[in-house]
């Protein structure tokens, strides 16, 4: 009896500090990162994701922003404690009806728009969230300026060359990282694509 009575007390046990783990610094980061997006003007969040590591890594969220619309960010981290300005992004995934695709030169294939291709086509500074949601307006004035909407657009530079595939539809606002389901496929696209770049992956690696 006594054994069944300490199993059941270790059991309880490892149940109870599973759920504080989970709740008090598992999802710290996440919390907190929720906390300083609730602290923007004008922002709410919708939904929030983390994917399981060691602690919740590639932090994403969809948040309204009020009068203007919708934005699912990907992997977001906090470069200051506290301050607004201090929470950093990887990529845009949506922004009101349109989302985005890209396949780059150096392999990359994903869902969002990347920080440093989004500030090339805009010609902003967009170091954090904050940035984001103050530029709502010209951002998406610049997607929805784009003449090739549900087809490919080509950006090549000296160094680098990427293609963006930017859909237009109702935004479904879900987890960016289930948009990689079909990497293979989008490889496979990718590497029929016409790439200028001669140091390209898929002019490097034809037949991988």
């Amino acid at each position: 009896m006594w054994t069944a009575i300490s199993l059941c007390a270790l059991i309880s046990f490892a149940f109870v500090a599973f759920v504080i783990y989970d709740g008090t610094f598992y999802r710290k980061e996440l919390r907190k990162i929720q906390k300083q997006l609730n602290a923007m003007d004008g922002v709410t969040v919708l939904n929030m994701w983390g994917h399981r590591d060691i602690t919740l890594e590639e932090i994403s969220a969809a948040i309204n922003i009020k009068g203007k619309g919708g934005m699912v960010i990907y992997d977001m981290w906090r470069d200051s404690k506290d301050s607004t300005d201090g929470l950093k992004w990887h990529s845009l995934e949506q922004i009101g009806n349109y989302s985005f695709t890209f396949y780059d030169s150096n392999g990359g294939v994903g869902p969002g728009f990347s920080k440093k291709d989004l500030e090339n086509y805009t010609g902003l500074q967009l170091n954090t969230v904050q940035d984001l949601v103050d530029n709502y307006d010209r951002i998406y004035f610049v997607i929805d300026s784009l003449k090739q909407k549900d087809t490919l657009t080509h950006y090549l530079s000296d160094h680098y060359e990427f293609y963006l595939w930017i859909k237009d539809e109702d935004a479904q606002q879900v987890d960016p990282i289930f948009v990689l389901g079909n990497a293979k496929e989008g490889h496979d696209f990718a590497r029929s694509l016409h790439w200028e770049y001669e140091n390209a992956y898929y002019n490097r690696y034809p037949e991988e």
